[in-house]
């Protein structure tokens, strides 16, 4: 019903025709290039968010490598001290060897941030107690006797990591937290150890291997680790003012270390135990590619890449993960599209306002002849008078006097050729008159 009388007022009126046809290219162009600049926009922000986060996962990438260089340089150090090397050329029985390279070792493993190190004869067994072969067989050992130190991650089951010191076993232990979108699983926890191995072979004055100097650090719960990984990949000013850059290390699909908060009002508290969706999960563990997107990463949306990482087996059995939250960004984003749409709406009312301005001309005296006319039909003597304007419509008003005064002379000229014809009529009757009395 509204409809109608819009449309009923608009075409009965000329002065809303007019105004129809000058803003309807605004009110259709406008629209049209807003929502096409809203649509480019978004494409093109949402690649720039992902270019940014998938450098941000090879700069993540590159700092985990080099976390694990330098661990493996920091045992090289321990190996070629003087201290170390001086216990060593003592020729001392292997029981009293221990003596006084056990506290170096412990020193070191302390100072320098190692969960272990120790020494392993040339078959892997222990250096001091060589019938004891309970450490864990790793292709390490044989990749250094070769090629020289090496390094490389591996993943220590709990009985492996006992075999170490028990209270790794427990360090490691981690219960799942069920998660939305994850491959359904029956398992209720995770005991094993993802460990940045390392093996520095020990050579005696003939260059013979003597021992191997071994050292791990469990990436388990290693929240130091993983916020330097965040410190070097979202240093300040590298995001927008309230969004959260997070580095997280999964064992398969589990984060065994991560700073993503469960809740961001409880940034203390870490999303441990949580797992990736399956759809992640199948792209990068299994089919081995990056996956660069946004994701729900437990309770918020976050721009994500994530990429496998590979044992010293060649085995996919992790992942690593680089992302931040999509929010501030998206606010920004909203922010400019509000401004893009307030700048819309007051160009459309300084068209209007212009339009109503210049449209006046044309309007005030196509009215002015319309009101002349009815008043002429009623029998008024009315002119539309000087128009200020100087375009066709005042030309036009200007010959509709004209033509009004040509039309009221000639009524003029007939009222009084009529009065005259009349005049003349009388007269001849008259005379008719005075003939007939004769």
């Amino acid at each position: 019903m509204m409809i109608k009388h819009l449309y009923a007022v608009v075409t009965q009126s000329l002065r809303y025709k007019l105004l129809l046809l000058v803003l309807f290219p605004v009110l259709i162009v406008m629209p049209t290039v807003i929502g096409m600049a809203y649509i480019w926009s978004n494409d093109i922000s949402y690649r720039q968010l992902l270019m940014k986060v998938n450098g941000d996962l090879s700069v993540a990438h590159a700092a985990f490598l080099r976390a694990q260089n330098s661990y493996l340089s920091k045992l090289t150090l321990l190996a070629e001290s003087h201290s170390f090397r001086k216990a060593l050329e003592q020729r001392l029985s292997p029981v009293e060897q221990r003596s006084p390279i056990s506290p170096l070792l412990r020193d070191f493993k302390s100072r320098e941030g190692f969960d272990f190190v120790y020494l392993v004869d040339r078959r892997g067994c222990d250096y001091w107690q060589r019938n004891l072969c309970e450490y864990k067989n790793s292709p390490l050992l044989e990749r250094s006797r070769t090629h020289g130190p090496s390094t490389g991650v591996e993943i220590f089951s709990a009985n492996e990591l006992a075999a170490i010191g028990p209270e790794l076993s427990d360090q490691v232990y981690l219960p799942l937290i069920p998660t939305p979108r994850a491959k359904a699983t029956d398992r209720l926890y995770e005991d094993r150890g993802m460990v940045l191995h390392s093996y520095f072979p020990v050579r005696d004055d003939k260059g013979d291997i003597e021992a191997y100097l071994v050292g791990g650090v469990l990436v388990n719960k290693d929240f130091a680790f993983v916020d330097r990984l965040r410190d070097i990949v979202y240093s300040k000013g590298s995001l927008a003012e309230d969004s959260l850059g997070t580095i997280t290390v999964f064992l398969e699909d589990v984060r065994i270390n991560t700073n993503v908060p469960n809740l961001l009002q409880s940034p203390g508290k870490r999303a441990l135990g949580t797992r990736v969706s399956e759809e992640v999960r199948t792209r990068v563990l299994d089919q081995g590619e990056n996956w660069i997107d946004r994701a729900f990463v437990v309770s918020e949306w976050y721009i994500s890449a994530y990429e496998p990482i590979v044992d010293v087996h060649d085995n996919r059995v992790g992942m690593l993960y680089a992302g931040f939250l999509e929010a501030p960004f998206k606010d920004i984003y909203l922010e400019g599209l509000m401004k893009l749409l307030v700048l819309f709406v007051a160009i459309t009312l300084f068209c209007v306002a212009i339009a109503m301005l210049v449209a006046r001309s044309i309007f005030k005296p196509i009215e002015a002849m319309a009101n002349v006319i009815s008043r002429v039909q009623k029998g008024d003597d009315l002119r539309i008078g000087w128009v200020k304007a100087q375009d066709e419509v005042a030309t036009l008003a200007n010959q509709f006097d004209a033509l009004l005064d040509q039309l009221q002379q000639q009524r003029d000229q007939i009222q009084r050729d009529a009065d005259e014809l009349e005049r003349k009529v009388d007269q001849r009757t008259v005379q008719l008159q005075r003939r007939t009395r004769i």
